[in-house]
């Protein structure tokens, strides 16, 4: 049995390692984690598999002199490639020690790689959300006609933050706006965290305000795939309130400008969206209003119209009907005279005759014709049968009278 010291493993492995690779190569890799200590990178390369535990694994190094030259040569995005978390393109010495072990020396990196496998990730992301029905969910929101209670999801100490609010409160129509503030991270690792923690915080308390805005100033494509996760595209697909997002520049496209409600390229034209919002509901308004008072003056004119035909057509009937009246009360004047006319006639000619009656009756014309009252006393005697012989009895002739006996 052959026995071989661990060193002269070891050496052969390195003579392998050296035969196999004797110039850099270009590898695809995560980055699981990026430490920089006195201008180096020290980076922990990891590959997983279709379970997302890792099947490999390697330390790997950029010396500061070859960063430097690195993003020089690739420009400030090459800087922001290499962040925990980003599928990068490297090209890497391998290099190995007999006491320090594997170690991979990077002496370039790509970043249009990364920044191609960051769209195509975010298109995986999209058609996912599209499949399950989240991508239109915001789209399907009617935001209040005024928005004025916002939440504002960005970091404290964001320029764009500032632009916003300056933007917001200097708003010409004199608006006012009150905002709550949820601050998170708007750059690296813990931005999908941090936003869906602020986004379930609003959720919970959905009444408290009209709408949410999610913003951050510009930077670079890379600065902004924090923001390209699928956690994140559901808890604003899934957000009850309509979500404004203002993410970098005009050129920028994040996962949240697709699945909220509306995209705005700044943080100012965000503010911007808000107050015309505002001030197009408050032109409607007017709108309405001038066209109420215009039908309320019309209608006014017309009832006016309509008044003053109808007191023209009552003082026309008032007059007819007074005439009218005026003509019954003479015809009835005139019947009442008729009728007193010819009832006093009548009454004047039965008074006559009553009166002709009664003279005839005056027992002094009775008297005179003749005729005599005899009385037994006091009592008139009609009839012979009434006396007796004997009896005293008074014969009147009007003025003058006798008195005898009955024999």
């Amino acid at each position: 049995m052959d026995i071989i010291d661990l060193h002269t493993v070891l050496l052969r492995v390195r003579r392998a390692l050296a035969l196999n690779f004797q110039q850099a190569i270009w590898i695809r890799t995560e980055l699981s984690q990026v430490n920089e200590r006195r201008g180096h990178r020290y980076l922990e390369l990891v590959q997983k598999g279709s379970d997302q535990n890792p099947i490999a694994k390697a330390q790997a190094s950029v010396w500061g002199r070859t960063f430097n030259q690195v993003v020089k040569s690739r420009g400030k995005t090459a800087e922001d490639v290499l962040v925990a978390g980003q599928e990068v393109c490297l090209q890497v010495e391998v290099d190995f020690h007999e006491v320090y072990g594997l170690k991979l020396n990077v002496v370039d990196w790509d970043p249009s790689f990364t920044i191609g496998q960051l769209a195509l990730k975010r298109i995986e992301i999209v058609q996912e959300l599209s499949k399950s029905g989240e991508l239109a969910l915001q789209s399907q929101l009617t935001p209040k006609p005024v928005l004025q209670r916002i939440a504002v999801l960005t970091s404290s100490a964001a320029a764009g933050y500032a632009d916003f609010k300056q933007q917001l409160h200097g708003n010409p129509y004199g608006y006012c706006f009150s905002e709550s503030l949820f601050d998170i991270t708007v750059q690296g690792v813990n931005v999908e965290e941090t936003l869906i923690e602020a986004l379930n915080k609003v959720s919970l308390n959905a009444s408290w305000y009209d709408v949410v805005v999610i913003l951050r100033g510009g930077g670079s494509k890379l600065d902004l795939a924090g923001f390209d996760r699928i956690g994140i595209g559901r808890a604003i697909a899934n957000c009850p309130l309509p979500i404004f997002v203002g993410i970098g520049h005009e050129i920028d496209e994040t996962l949240p400008d697709l699945v909220a409600h509306r995209s705005l390229k700044t943080p100012t034209a965000l503010a911007s969206a808000l107050i015309d919002h505002n001030a197009k509901f408050e032109a409607t308004q007017m709108e309405l209003a001038g066209k109420v008072g215009r039908f309320a003056l019309q209608h006014v004119a017309a009832e006016d119209k309509n008044l003053l035909s109808k007191r023209n057509r009552f003082e026309q009937l008032a007059r007819a009907t007074v005439l009218h009246q005026l003509n019954q009360l003479d015809l009835f004047e005139k019947g009442v005279i008729h009728h007193s006319t010819q009832h006093m006639s009548a009454a004047n000619q039965l008074l006559r005759a009553q009166t002709r009656e009664l003279e005839a009756l005056d027992p002094k014309r009775v008297f005179a014709r003749g005729f005599s009252l005899t009385t037994r006393k006091g009592k008139i005697i009609t009839s012979a049968k009434e006396v007796s012989a004997g009896d005293e009895i008074n014969t009147s002739f009007g003025e003058e009278s006798i008195n005898s006996k009955v024999i």
